[in-house]
C-alpha cells in the first residue's frame, strides 16, 4: 500500500495486528505526501471469529443488511449514500455489474 497510494491518499488497514507488532514506515515519505493511515474498527479477536462463525452458520441474516448493489460505473453514487447514511445501511459495489 505505501508503494500504491498517491499524494493525499489514504491507507486503511482492514486486519488485525499481534501485540508488539511493528512496522517500518518511511515516515519521511508519508508526512512529504500527505499520505494518512487509519485502520478500521472491529472487535476484540474472539469476537469478531464469533460473528464470523455466526454468519458462517447462518443464525445471522446478512443479505438483508445490504440496502444497496451498484455498478462499478455508479461508484460515486455509492460514496454518496454511504457518506449521507440515510437510506443507506450497506452499499455494495460490484464491478462485475
Amino acid at each position: 500500500a505505501i508503494h500504491s497510494v498517491d499524494r493525499g491518499g489514504t491507507i486503511i488497514f482492514f486486519s488485525f495486528f499481534q501485540p508488539g507488532m511493528t512496522f517500518p514506515f518511511p515516515l519521511f515519505d508519508l508526512a512529504r505526501d500527505g499520505i494518512t493511515i487509519l485502520h478500521t474498527y472491529a472487535g476484540p479477536p474472539a469476537d469478531m471469529r464469533a460473528a464470523l462463525d455466526a454468519i458462517a452458520a447462518r443464525r445471522v441474516d446478512v443479505v438483508s443488511l445490504i440496502t444497496h448493489r451498484l455498478p462499478l460505473a455508479e461508484t460515486g453514487e455509492a460514496f454518496r449514500l454511504v457518506e449521507e447514511a440515510g437510506e443507506s445501511l450497506k452499499v455494495i459495489v460490484e464491478p462485475q455489474r
